[in-house]
């Protein structure tokens, strides 16, 4: 592609999450299934699973640099994910859950999230440069979902009262894992024991935890945080039995 001065810098605000909308790069192939322990619920006590048509996970990624303000903010929807809750009794003493989603299935910058975002998710991106941006997003030079396909986390510990929660837990994302507190809120919409329950929360990650280089251009002129911020509305629904020994 031939560009003039200008015409590679106005290229260049089409950054998402790391390169250049205007480059031509095949988009990575779909993550084959992968075994995940943390999908595997320990047994004993009830369990309830993920339902993801009455759920939604989003990820936030902002622009930075010194002309930031040409930029674009980014967000990316998980239209597919699975994970679960076990309790071992009847209350969230010693509960415990993970989620999974697959990175390659990730919507970047649709149109309707944006506008739910507010001013600083107004700016216009063609389909094509989103398209571009996506695949690149999805590539060797930044998250490698063709070899690592998913993001995982399960939970360690969990504190807290009521419905205001803090849990710690692990993280797996690209090859590596770190361990980290998020904030939540836990209810079941029903008094009967396998009445669903759900589940909202926030966690702030960042890349360089994970070994990903947060991307910028130009000596930083544009770039991208190192922190994406992730929103989570999860309802899950009961199992319909209680987990046995052989779970």
């Amino acid at each position: 592609m031939s560009l003039g001065r200008r015409g590679w810098l106005t290229a260049a605000l089409g950054l998402s999450l790391g390169l250049t909308a205007c480059q031509s790069t095949a988009p990575p192939a779909a993550p084959q299934p992968v075994a995940s322990e943390a999908l595997l619920a320990p047994a004993g006590g009830r369990l309830w699973r993920v339902d993801p048509a009455a759920s939604r996970l989003r990820m936030l990624a902002f622009r930075a640099g010194t002309a930031a303000r040409l930029g674009h903010n980014h967000v990316l929807t998980a239209p597919e994910f699975e994970g679960w809750l076990q309790l071992p009794g009847s209350g969230l003493a010693g509960a415990s859950f993970a989620l999974s989603f697959p990175l390659a299935r990730l919507r970047l910058d649709d149109p309707a999230e944006r506008a739910r975002l507010g001013e600083a998710f107004a700016s216009t991106l063609t389909p094509e440069d989103v398209a571009a941006t996506r695949a690149n997003m999805l590539g060797p030079r930044l998250l490698d979902a063709a070899r690592h396909p998913l993001l995982q986390l399960h939970s360690l510990q969990i504190v807290g009262e009521g419905e205001q929660l803090a849990a710690l837990v692990q993280i797996s994302w690209h090859g590596q894992q770190h361990q980290q507190w998020l904030a939540m809120q836990a209810r079941q919409s029903g008094s009967e024991p396998a009445a669903p329950w759900q589940v909202r929360g926030q966690l702030v990650l960042l890349q360089s935890d994970f070994g990903i280089t947060p991307f910028s251009v130009l000596g930083g002129l544009l770039a991208m945080q190192d922190a994406v911020t992730v929103e989570f509305e999860i309802q899950l629904k009961s199992a319909d039995r209680p987990l046995g020994r052989s779970a």
